[in-house]
């Protein structure tokens, strides 16, 4: 009969780190789920893992511990070879059953309730298997389609583009067809400057080209995402998921009446300062101020001689990549004397977690549109500061507003 721990190195691999001629250990353990993610970078992990426990990175041993009890050395020296060679081997085994790659690729398209399964063939092309397709085409029967689409990475684009098409190609032109993008792909590549290439432009011409007559944009990051996807053929509108957020907090009682929203730009004061005035909550905005030579954001500044004095104030924008400037608008709200300060965003790229977000916020509110990162073992110490919400908790508003 297997021990406890037999049943526990079944799912997780178990690892061992010394610090070299001294007695101290470490033991670590990783689940294999998430070691086997093409998302997981162990290397990089690892080397966080000592760091955050505050030992010398450079004179660490790793060990693995095998089911059997026995261990081999790793090393952190020699680039893990024997760790990456055993990848290799799992990753040859798991990619090669029946000439097809039959590791699945879910929550990324979504028709009519169903979550695409995507499988690749051995050449890495994606594979729509003939389970899958037959479920499609049952799902596809019903009066109206909604199809959900998840960006992670750029083949998600190609996964989104087969499944469309073999809509297009077994439902009547007539049927009603609806696209939810969770987030815009590109959408930080919204304009061409100094000759560099417009991608928004060129990913919105591939969208159009979809049997889509109405699509909807979780909170896009500027105006060119939905004017790029527009024309007379094709109805574009911003859902405003950022203030459904701000709803959420309300209605689960997590703000109150005292609570300051802070917007740290003109883009955020344009987007949210009308329903804040509306729904009479009291606001500042921030004014970011540039180096003229660099062009990087030196400071985020709000007007001198608000009293925020012992209040708790909430950021809120649209998305988040390292979080630069939402730690230099924290600091300028603890100016004014702002007591804790929390970050409401629509999108929070897995970068949050390398920048130093979490050091200067107090919480972070946001969805899962494109955060894939947040069970990771080394951002699990983040758990008491971040929330992420399914489509299901948010209550979804009415309601649209201008976006620069």
């Amino acid at each position: 009969m297997a021990t406890e721990k037999q049943e526990f190195m079944k799912d997780h691999h178990m690892y061992l780190i010394k610090v070299r001629d001294a007695d101290i250990f470490l033991k670590y353990c990783i689940p294999k789920y998430v070691e086997e993610s093409r998302y997981f970078h162990f290397n990089e992990h690892i080397r966080d893992v000592i760091k955050n426990h505050k030992l010398p990175v450079d004179n660490c041993i790793i060990y693995k511990y095998n089911t059997d009890d026995t261990v081999k050395c790793l090393g952190i020296d020699d680039g893990f070879e024997e760790y990456h060679n055993e990848r290799t081997r799992l990753f040859n085994k798991r990619h090669n059953i029946g000439g097809i790659n039959m590791t699945k690729v879910t929550n990324r398209v979504e028709v009519n309730g169903y979550d695409v399964e995507f499988a690749n063939f051995p050449n890495g092309e994606t594979n729509l298997t003939k389970d899958v397709y037959t479920e499609i085409l049952e799902r596809i029967k019903a009066e109206s389609i909604e199809v959900k689409f998840r960006y992670i990475e750029d083949a998600d684009i190609v996964r989104l583009l087969l499944v469309s098409q073999f809509i297009a190609e077994n439902t009547s032109s007539m049927k009603p067809k609806k696209l939810i993008i969770k987030f815009m792909p590109y959408s930080r590549m919204d304009r061409s400057q100094n000759g560099c290439p417009f991608s928004l432009s060129y990913i919105s011409r591939i969208l159009r080209m979809l049997p889509f007559e109405d699509i909807v944009i979780w909170e896009a990051h500027s105006a060119e995402s939905i004017s790029q996807l527009k024309n007379k053929y094709v109805r574009v509108t911003n859902r405003p998921v950022t203030i459904e957020i701000l709803q959420y907090l309300k209605e689960n009682n997590l703000i109150d009446d005292n609570i300051v929203i802070a917007l740290p730009d003109a883009g955020a004061t344009a987007r949210y300062s009308e329903f804040l005035d509306k729904n009479d909550y009291e606001f500042i905005t921030g004014v970011k101020n540039r180096d003229f030579d660099t062009g990087r954001i030196d400071s985020v500044t709000f007007p001198l001689g608000y009293d925020l004095k012992g209040k708790r104030v909430l950021i809120i924008d649209d998305m988040s990549s390292y979080g630069g400037t939402f730690n230099k608008a924290v600091k300028g709200l603890k100016v004014l004397g702002a007591e804790t300060v929390d970050l409401v965003i629509a999108h929070a790229e897995n970068s949050i977690f390398k920048g130093e977000l979490f050091d200067h916020v107090n919480h972070i509110y946001t969805t899962d549109s494109i955060l894939t990162e947040d069970r990771y073992p080394h951002n699990l110490k983040f758990t008491n500061q971040l929330t992420v919400l399914k489509e299901s908790d948010i209550p979804q508003l009415n309601y649209s507003y201008p976006i620069l």
